[in-house]
């Protein structure tokens, strides 16, 4: 049925006197005159109920000689209440229909002349956006890391954040910096989906539920990992060795120096315009543990020390450029 039509029934049946009304016809078919004096109200009284009843379709008449006679329709009646309220195809339609023009709108915002200005910081836009950047890949192919990001590139000079986001959100596997696109979920789905999963959407009495404002705030409080890293290249062995308070952020802001060919260490630069990125890999070596009675910054400086004596990562051996400990750090 359609939710109009459904609205219209529930609402006919919300009241007593046309439920009485409807019980006595569903013994047998009767005149106006003759429910008006079994109920005992008047006849204009039945005729305005009676009127209800047949404009949501739940009764018809007929008019026999001077007298109008009433009877139930078994074919709505027939129907179980599950029958009443299945008009999710209808709901569907125009839920979607609503989520297309608010991608629309979302992508007019954000994009102008096919690139990207910024990423969205809210999930949900920003997921429409990932969507459309995960529209220019081929579902079950597999992609070298370097069509990836020059394929990113076209829409956005931040790749590595939009490649990083489109595996995070299941657009794609990774296994050893080869990316297969997954089959979409599609733009509305996967919006729709994450509208459900929030707060407001939420199952109030599911207590496991985590809504995303927590997961915001345990992001938030969840400390960065310091630690010493090193950038090798796979087919020389060279090294650039380098420390940060947040491993999260050196391998981004090297790779997109080293793409966008402005980075400060020549040699590395140099091997990477040949060699291509793929020729490189980023590793973690220590990482120091959180104390709060212990300095930070000297731990790191002592762990990079350590490190840096054991791999001198100098001349032939690495891409550091004095033999000092020269701190990188990326908040």
């Amino acid at each position: 049925m359609k939710r109009k039509h459904t609205l219209t029934v529930l609402k006919a049946l919300a009241d007593e006197t046309r439920l009485e009304l409807l019980n006595l016809l569903h013994e047998r078919p009767c005149y106006g005159e003759e429910l008006a004096v079994q109920l005992k109200i008047t006849p204009s009284t039945v005729s305005f109920h009676l009127n209800k009843l047949e404009h949501a379709g739940i009764v018809h008449r007929r008019k026999e000689q001077y007298y109008m006679l009433y009877a139930l329709n078994d074919s709505l009646l027939g129907l179980r209440l599950r029958d009443l309220v299945s008009f999710s195809d209808e709901l569907a339609l125009v839920h979607d229909s609503r989520l297309e023009a608010y991608r629309r709108k979302v992508l007019s915002s954000f994009m102008r002349g096919g690139r990207l200005k910024q990423l969205p910081t809210q999930k949900k836009k920003r997921l429409i956006v990932l969507d459309h950047f995960a529209q220019r890949f081929t579902p079950g192919r597999t992609y070298a890391e370097a069509e990836v990001d020059a394929e990113i590139a076209q829409g956005y000079d931040d790749y590595c954040t939009i490649r990083r986001e489109l595996v995070d959100e299941g657009y794609f596997t990774r296994e050893h910096q080869r990316y297969i696109r997954t089959q979409p979920e599609g733009t509305l789905a996967h919006a729709a989906s994450w509208h459900r999963s929030t707060p407001a959407q939420s199952d109030p009495g599911n207590s496991n539920m985590e809504s995303y404002k927590d997961i915001k705030t345990r992001y938030k409080q969840t400390p960065p990992t310091s630690g010493v890293y090193q950038i090798r290249n796979t087919q020389t062995g060279r090294i650039l060795l380098g420390s940060s308070l947040n491993l999260h952020g050196p391998w981004n802001k090297h790779r997109f120096a080293l793409s966008t060919g402005v980075h400060s260490n020549k040699e590395l630069q140099k091997d990477w315009n040949e060699l291509g990125p793929d020729a490189f890999v980023f590793e973690v070596l220590e990482t120091v543990k959180v104390d709060p009675d212990v300095n930070m910054s000297v731990a790191l400086e002592t762990l990079e020390k350590s490190w840096t004596a054991k791999l001198d990562p100098y001349g032939a051996n690495g891409y550091n450029r004095f033999n000092v400990v020269k701190r990188i750090r990326e908040a």
